[in-house]
């Protein structure tokens, strides 16, 4: 007669724990080569130049930043995040950018870059925090639901554009 507990194969060890922090020094290579992989996998047209000038003005203010994850020495994600002011709910905070590559998914790291800015958001004062949808985004990696999994709601507003510069 055997002991049950040696019949039942040891489960699966988990895939390493990673460590989301605010990007500062040697980060912000790595949040920029994050970010310009995101940006040419989803066919955005943003260039290496503005993405790296767009990252060292976020580092400068105070109202912004930029989080990555880590996972052994490897930086497996990335989220933007900056405040505004609006008159309906003071300060908001807006999530510009997250992106885990497709080799790291599916382990939590999207959802902690997530909370990380809702609380740095909310250190801030920040009422709110919004995030843009593509509907591109939305069809190839929905979304919308696992947005709404961490609490966002559809306020059925549409988000109108007019470039600048």
């Amino acid at each position: 007669m055997t002991d049950a507990t040696n019949d039942t194969a040891a489960p699966p060890p988990a895939p390493p724990s990673h460590v989301v922090r605010a990007a500062g020094g040697g980060d912000v290579e790595a949040a920029r080569a994050l970010l310009q992989r995101f940006f040419d996998e989803e066919g955005f047209d943003v260039s290496p130049l503005r993405v790296g000038t767009a990252l060292a003005s976020m580092l400068e203010g105070s109202d912004a930043a930029i989080f990555v994850a880590w996972r052994e020495g490897e930086a497996v994600g990335v989220a933007t995040v900056a405040v505004v002011m609006s008159l309906e709910y003071g300060r908001v905070a807006e999530i510009g950018d997250v992106f885990v590559p497709a080799e790291h998914r599916s382990h939590g790291i999207a959802g902690d870059l997530l909370e990380t800015a809702a609380q740095w958001a909310a250190q801030r004062g920040c009422g709110a925090i919004n995030v843009v949808v593509t509907p591109g985004g939305d069809q190839a990696h929905e979304l919308t639901a696992f947005y709404r999994r961490r609490g966002f709601e559809n306020t059925h507003r549409t988000l109108l554009e007019r470039k600048l510069t």
